[in-house]
């Protein structure tokens, strides 16, 4: 896990939901009076947003001919291109984002190599090969999860290729489009599967929580 801070959101919503639930128990609320409980919740509050704030002023660059008055960054989406990296915080090691182009291809042995579609992450070329097998670069960084595949749906083998771009393989003789896209792993799919049904989970013991008390005092 590269930022674990990310997931301080949903742990906090979590956070405030037990809570809630612990506020909540007779228990707690025959030991404890709800003012001191508010002020206990209140004070917390109130140090955890003085430290954030006092975070990320601290982050704040100044100098002594400009004042900074943002704490964002904002780009023009027309500025940034398919192939944007951010600052290079997920590059593989090794790769060099000033050594690739949008446009970039290699054709080594193949006879005709056009790029005939590019949107996002997903490129289609045409190659027409002679009588060698050959490898063709694109200008896509080869990460986990991309595949390559003809017209007929056969898979084409990838491996790195210079700055860690993607190579494809291609056989003698071979003409036709060679299509290449990222496709997410199974277990992306468990996963969504499970956050799925939590909250379906968590939606259904609110609902029972609320209902059925009012369920038993009618009957």
């Amino acid at each position: 896990m590269q930022y674990s801070w990310r997931y301080v959101g949903i742990a906090t919503v979590f956070l405030v939901m037990l809570a809630c639930e612990m506020i909540s128990l007779e228990k707690i609320q025959a030991k404890y009076s709800m003012k001191n409980i508010s002020m206990v919740i209140l004070v917390i509050s109130v140090l955890m947003t003085s430290y954030l704030t006092g975070s990320i002023f601290d982050s704040v660059s100044t100098s002594t001919n400009v004042q900074t008055t943002s704490v964002m960054n904002t780009f023009d989406t027309d500025s940034i291109s398919t192939k944007s990296i951010g600052t290079g915080e997920y590059l593989r090691t090794g790769s060099d984002i000033g050594n690739i182009q949008s446009n970039m291809y290699e054709k080594n042995d193949a006879n005709v190599l056009n790029i005939v579609e590019r949107k996002g992450n997903k490129i289609t070329v045409y190659c027409e090969n002679g009588e060698k097998n050959t490898n063709i670069e694109l200008p896509i960084f080869n990460y986990k999860g991309y595949h390559a595949t003809d017209d007929l749906g056969n898979e084409l083998e990838i491996s790195d290729g210079e700055n860690n771009v993607i190579s494809v393989a291609v056989p003698a003789g071979f003409a036709g489009n060679i299509t290449v896209a990222f496709h997410e792993p199974v277990y992306w799919r468990i996963a969504e599967l499970v956050s799925l049904i939590s909250v379906i989970g968590v939606i259904v013991f609110a609902f029972r929580r609320v209902t059925l008390p009012k369920r038993r005092q009618n009957v």
